[in-house]
């Protein structure tokens, strides 16, 4: 026996050493296998999905500026201002209508064209980006856009309707290698007229700046091809270790084969991650090797020698003979250990309470239960769903309680809830979403007497994850999904609960007037702006869960506990506002009353009130178009 024990701890120090040598060396295989097998593949991978991306945005950012292109230019030309400008009867067009500016800085464009019926230009304007500064003669440019403009001038135009893209040219065009996306719009007073009265023309100039600022990369050429459409469409492709090409094509403003556009820029990604890589295998290498060896030494003082030396003498420990003294009691840490043993082993015995018959009790439900020590944060208990939940293996008894509900951190929590509890002597309870899992949970938090009498942290918390999601799904339920307004459901339940009460009640009742020809005239994408622009109007004076969109048009306006003076005085201010910044948006009719219960005379006669405004307001819009203008971003 003497023999085995003298013999125990060079052979614990062996399979240490050994141990700790193999996990070195196969963490040393396997970082250089995972680094240099898998990150250049993940950086090429990267790299190319990143190009690819942006390749797609610009493609995306493109066609936006051509539509914006071709509505701003249409938006010029179906003034009836310039079509007198393009008959010659209106030579201060550009000085009235931009007085402070010129049409090119106040539109944001590169370039913009007015031409008359016979293809002469009457007005043009540039912006020479390489002096940036505005200028009027570039007459080799315009005169390369002629054939598109004498293209949409030869084009007859009633009966095309409100389809602006059918109603001139746009696209891409190239001039001197300089790439250009631009709009050629027609003059026409009216939808009905046949022959323009000349063309507007306005565009943007795509050259490396452009690029560059849109991709936030360095773009070092460009490349057109214009007789070569780009064969596969979109694609991002290596041309060697240090470039990288993106092509795609364009459609002419001419109606010609599509432009072959190539762009060639540095990659930049890769090669930098590669140079990273070797930095960073060499580093991890090291530091796993310090770490190892630090490690070793730790286990070694701290670990195998005090366990050989104790192993002995804590053999003989039972509840009825507690650990004894030996030769180590000089050793205060033993002494501590000594004393600590015994009286665990004291209380147990004189409790008759054993841990697992309270496991076995507490671990029979859902809710998740941890008892901790108020001053250490040392786990003292868990049950069974707890600790499933939080995904630990082995016994949590001597971790800290934040490593088993918040297993990402690794340090205490920076606001403990108990700290409240124990300052008030009462429970408290708080939610807290979980990372790891992805569920909510509700927490109670309290103090108890341990065994030994001191006080002991007890938490427990129960899963309200789809408790959650019934609520939002209530919510949603509820509420309008355009303007986030209360909907019709809403709206009925508010009228059920203020017949149950009894107080005063302001109502309104708005409806939206020309929305029908908004929607018709601009498309249904505007006829949603114009609905949300007057629902923000109505929040500003009104709080937001007190209104209502009850239909497409129709919205009520609920006001309890509102004094009579203040909601007319309201009321006043929207209209106001309504008419100030849309004249004729909209019918109004508002009625106040001391009894809440009244809410369905309330209502008739908020409506009768409304009917009766929207007929007085259509004898003043008669013959006028809305106020609203679908916005050009």
């Amino acid at each position: 026996m003497m023999r085995q024990s003298a013999e125990t701890p060079l052979s614990l120090r062996r399979v240490t050493f050994r141990v700790m040598g193999a996990v070195l060396s196969v963490l040393t295989l396997a970082v250089f296998s995972f680094l240099y097998l898998t990150i250049p593949g993940l950086l090429l991978r990267g790299e190319n999905s990143y190009f690819e991306k942006q390749l797609s945005f610009i493609e995306k950012h493109i066609d936006d500026m051509k539509r914006r292109a071709v509505i701003a230019a249409d938006n010029i030309s179906v003034w009836n201002e310039t079509a007198e400008f393009a008959k010659g009867k209106n030579i201060f067009f550009i000085e009235e209508n931009w007085p402070n500016t010129t049409p090119l800085e106040y539109l944001g464009y590169d370039f913009i064209i007015i031409r008359g019926a016979s293809g002469e230009n009457l007005y043009a304007e540039f912006h020479d980006r390489v002096k940036n500064k505005i200028t009027y003669e570039q007459h080799d440019f315009s005169d390369s856009l002629s054939g598109i403009a004498e293209s949409v001038l030869g084009k007859k135009y009633a009966g095309h309707g409100i389809y602006i893209e059918d109603m001139g040219e746009s696209g891409a065009h190239v001039y001197e290698g300089k790439l250009c996306i631009l709009a050629v719009m027609p003059i026409l007073e009216n939808y009905e007229q046949q022959i323009p009265y000349g063309t507007v023309t306005m565009g943007h100039v795509l050259d490396l700046e452009y690029f560059n600022t849109v991709m936030f990369q360095n773009i070092t050429s460009i490349s057109i091809l214009n007789d070569e459409p780009s064969p596969g469409g979109a694609s991002v492709y290596p041309l060697n270790a240090g470039e990288m090409g993106l092509k795609f094509a364009l459609d002419r403003a001419d109606g010609g084969m599509p432009l072959d556009v190539r762009l060639n820029t540095p990659r930049i990604f890769y090669a930098q991650g590669k140079e990273a890589l070797h930095g960073v295998s060499l580093f991890i290498v090291a530091a796993m090797a310090i770490s190892v060896a630090l490690l070793y030494m730790i286990i070694n003082k701290y670990c195998i020698r005090p366990v050989e030396d104790l192993s002995r003498e804590i053999a003989s420990v039972s509840p009825e003979c507690g650990l004894g003294m030996g030769s180590r009691e000089q050793s205060r840490e033993f002494a501590g250990l000594r004393l600590a043993v015994n009286d665990m082993l004291l209380r147990l015995k004189e409790s008759g309470v054993a841990l697992n018959v309270l496991q076995s009790v507490v671990s029979n439900t859902d809710v998740h239960i941890i008892i901790s020590d108020a001053d250490t944060d040392e786990v003292l208990f868990v049950n069974e769903p707890m600790l499933s939940a939080s995904g630990l293996t082995g016994s949590p008894v001597g971790r800290k309680c934040w490593q088993l509900v918040r297993p990402h951190q690794d340090r205490r929590c920076t606001v403990c809830f108990f700290d409240e509890a124990r300052k008030t002597g009462k429970h408290v309870v708080w939610d807290d979403f979980c990372r790891e899992s992805g569920k909510t949970y509700r927490n109670t938090g309290s103090f108890i007497n341990w065994f030994d009498g001191r006080p002991v942290r007890l938490h427990n918390r129960i899963d309200i994850t789809e408790l959650r999601k019934i609520e939002e799904l209530r919510h949603s339920a509820r509420s309008d999904a355009l303007t986030g307004l209360g909907n019709r459901a809403a709206y009925l339940e508010r009228v059920g609960e203020l017949a149950r009460r009894e107080t005063s009640l302001g109502v309104a009742f708005i409806d939206l007037n020309e929305l029908k020809y908004v929607n018709d005239n601009y498309g249904h994408s505007q006829g949603d702006a114009y609905i949300c622009a007057l629902s923000m109007v109505f929040c500003r004076h009104f709080r937001m869960d007190d209104i209502f969109r009850i239909g497409g048009d129709e919205f009520f306006i609920l006001c309890p506990n509102m004094p009579e003076e203040l909601f007319y005085r309201k009321i006043k201010g929207l209209r106001m506002e309504c008419e100030e910044r849309f004249p004729g948006s909209v019918a109004m009719g508002a009625v106040w009353s001391g009894r809440s219960a009244d809410m369905e005379s309330l209502a008739r006669e908020a409506d009768r009130l409304m009917y009766a405004d929207k007929q007085g307001g259509k004898a003043l819009r008669k013959g006028k178009a809305p106020a609203w203008k679908p916005s050009v971003s």
